[in-house]
């Protein structure tokens, strides 16, 4: 793989692995420097496997390269760390940059635009990525999305699946079954508010209502409004409606042996 450094002057070298590899054996393990005479090239061993090519023909590096000794930190941009030499104090690579009168764009967006590079040999155990490389693992994603290219249907399927949802205009919202479900029992008693105990209570028989209304006598009970009741009685001095249209009395029906007889069990208003 050929590496290619394009230096201040808008001169470009190219390298191979192979060059660069036996640049980095020959700095034997220190963090040491190999210049090139015939360019101003300079190559900076910052760690085990990390080799930096600086442009000192440019005069910003060059008071750099004099100031600063480069060294290698994982937490910094571009994994640099500048420790100035009459002072060992540490300083980033904007920080360093300003500090010699810098007067570019800060924070400096990669190494080449101020005429540096970093080498890393091959096969090295990397756990971090430098700024250039997540600047070019960036640029190739995908273009900022905008609200008309936000479309649904670029994902696999999701389209048919929201087509086919239920509309909320066409569904029950839980309160509304709730209110259905109230509505159907009509306040009934507690004993008496569910299938199962109006069944228990007519002992599960489908044939309840005909056989009582078939029953001898109770034919005049049944009229078309189940909440009025009425009977005509007869006596001698001639024909009366007993009638709960007023709801002045309740009725209720007794088993007696074969035959039901009628009992009226609250009277507040008094019949002439």
């Amino acid at each position: 793989m050929n590496f290619i450094f394009t230096n201040s002057n808008k001169l470009s070298r190219q390298f191979t692995d192979l060059e660069l590899d036996r640049i980095l054996s020959d700095l034997n393990g220190q963090n040491g420097y190999y210049q090139s005479s015939q360019d101003s090239l300079v190559f900076v061993r910052i760690s085990d496997g990390y080799l930096l090519l600086v442009d000192l023909n440019d005069n910003i590096n060059r008071k750099l390269f004099e100031l600063f000794t480069f060294t290698f930190s994982s937490d910094n941009s571009h994994t640099l760390k500048l420790i100035q030499n009459n002072s060992a104090n540490e300083f980033t690579l904007d920080q360093a940059l300003l500090s010699v009168g810098y007067i570019g764009t800060i924070p400096l967006l990669n190494l080449e635009a101020q005429f540096m590079k970093l080498y890393i040999k091959s096969g090295v155990n990397v756990d971090t990525y430098s700024k250039d490389e997540t600047n070019d693992l960036l640029n190739t994603k995908q273009n900022i999305i905008t609200d008309s290219d936000l479309l649904i249907s670029h994902v696999n399927g999701l389209q048919t699946e929201l087509n086919n949802k239920v509309a909320t205009s066409s569904v029950y919202s839980k309160t509304d079954i709730e209110a259905m479900f109230l509505n159907l029992i009509d306040n009934a008693d507690t004993n008496l508010n569910t299938l199962n105990e109006i069944a228990v209570a007519i002992n599960n028989d489908p044939l309840f209502y005909q056989k009582v209304a078939s029953i001898k006598g109770l034919e005049s009970l049944i009229t078309n409004d189940p909440s009025k009741v009425s009977m005509t009685m007869q006596n001698s001095e001639g024909a009366y409606v007993l009638s709960n249209d007023d709801q002045t009395f309740g009725l209720s029906l007794k088993q007696l042996a074969q035959r039901f007889n009628l009992v009226i069990y609250l009277i507040t208003k008094q019949m002439d």
